[in-house]
């Protein structure tokens, strides 16, 4: 493994270069201690609790005032942090950490009725009094974090992995951290893994995957806006993976975005979602590996991630600019006539070579089945497109027939809600908020 070198950062010398006054009352304060940076370290940015919002529906988030909103609903004030990193994942060689003798911990591995001898013997860790635990894996879930250590079979040794959010000690999981949150967060995973016996030292541990988040206070409720990006080619709802009803996620090997309702995702996990606006939607990037984070976000470790925070922002809007809100999305929703000669559009899209994408692309799913109805759609689908004498065929169309159900799936969320605007203007709003630099 490479070595890392970790320079710790002085926070307090930071906000004083930024400050031409503290400079001239006060001499430079002293270099922090080394290890992790205690809470007492920091010295905390000032809480200026503003509002996001959306001009008449169209235009980029802004930051205003609370005194400056005079129109519309009143809604609950968002913390500072309307951007900002959620859940981090970090990991190391089992090598480098150490675990005290009265780690609770057996040997993971089952063990041979008939000979009593375990059926895989991997030196898993090592405890401070020299036993070697054998298996393939140990864990410890807790609320606030993830801990685990996996013998990888491919490099012959064990590594161990933690997932933790940012605002796991926060009073509820609505803010986003900025830098300094973020390493005070740290320190305190530190020492409670120190409590369970696993003593880590988390500043030198390679990053592994962060979540790169946006609170979007929106001008309405979030179904009208997660009902639109059923047309923007999302495959899955991101229900199970822990964001509640309705989320809507996209992604694949090295990425996953996923779009929820932030007040119905904390009420369903039994937080306290009094405080968090109605029309709050989170927009969360996360990279699933750490080629992907490092390319992201070009930080190997927690301190190149402190130094290199304000880079963070840029680096979220062009991802979500260039995977999301790209162009065949910013063409799947725009209106389309109520009447269209279905038959002629799908015969021009059979020349192209990825027939589908290039008809969703020209006419607009949502409008397809609006105004053919699902069964007619997926006739005229079957009788242009594909060959169902094949295999391929057929697997051809039932994965457009999905693209046809999702969209009238879509057509009835749209019915239930109150909105009188037209799917152009909701992904207008919502891509200026996820977009606004």
């Amino acid at each position: 493994m490479e070595n890392l070198n970790t320079n710790l950062i002085n926070f307090q010398e930071r906000e004083r270069r930024h400050d031409p006054s503290a400079q001239a009352e006060s001499p430079p304060p002293p270099p922090l201690p080394s290890g992790c940076i205690s809470e007492s370290n920091i010295t905390p940015r000032r809480i200026a609790p503003v509002l996001v919002s959306a001009k008449d529906g169209l235009t980029s988030v802004n930051r205003a005032s609370p005194n400056s909103i005079t129109k519309g609903k009143q809604q609950t004030l968002l913390p500072a942090a309307s951007f900002g990193a959620d859940t981090v994942h970090l990991w190391a060689p089992s090598e480098q950490l150490r675990f005290s003798r009265d780690l609770e911990i057996d040997d993971s591995c089952k063990r041979n009725p008939l000979t009593g001898k375990l059926t895989v013997e991997h030196p898993l860790l090592t405890l401070e009094n020299g036993r070697v635990v054998t298996g393939k894996t140990f864990s410890i879930f807790t609320a606030d974090y993830q801990f685990s250590v996996v013998w990888e079979k491919l490099l012959g040794y064990s590594h161990c992995y933690l997932q933790f959010s940012a605002a796991a000690f926060e009073p509820d999981n609505l803010a986003l951290l900025d830098e300094e949150g973020l390493i005070r967060a740290v320190g305190k995973i530190q020492t409670a893994l120190a409590e369970k016996g696993v003593y880590w030292e988390l500043l030198t541990a390679r990053l592994g995957g962060l979540a790169l988040c946006r609170n979007l206070l929106l001008s309405e409720p979030p179904p009208n806006f997660l009902a639109i990006l059923e047309t923007l080619h999302f495959k899955k709802t991101a229900r199970k993976m822990g964001y509640g009803s309705g989320a809507m996620g996209l992604g694949n090997k090295q990425w996953y975005d996923v779009f929820y309702a932030k007040r119905l995702e904390m009420r369903e996990k039994g937080k306290d979602f009094q405080k968090c606006p109605e029309n709050l939607l989170r927009a969360e990037h996360t990279p699933r590996n750490s080629a992907v984070t490092f390319d992201l976000v070009k930080s190997k470790n927690i301190p190149e991630l402190v130094q290199n925070w304000d880079g963070l922002k840029p680096a979220y809007v062009r991802v979500m600019k260039r995977e999301i809100f790209k162009p065949i999305n910013d063409a799947a929703a725009e209106e389309q006539p109520p009447c269209c000669d279905w038959v002629a559009l799908l015969s021009d899209a059979t020349e192209s070579a990825r027939p589908f994408s290039s008809f969703a692309t020209s006419a607009g799913i949502l409008a397809f089945v609006s105004d053919q109805g699902l069964t007619r759609a997926k006739w005229l689908i079957e009788n242009q497109f594909c060959d169902t004498s094949t295999k391929v065929g057929c697997i051809q169309r039932d994965r457009w027939f999905r693209s046809l159900e999702a969209a009238a799936v879509t057509l009835e969320m749209q019915k239930q809600t109150t909105t009188a605007r037209g799917r152009r203007e909701l992904y207008a709003e919502l891509r200026a908020a996820v977009l606004d630099a």
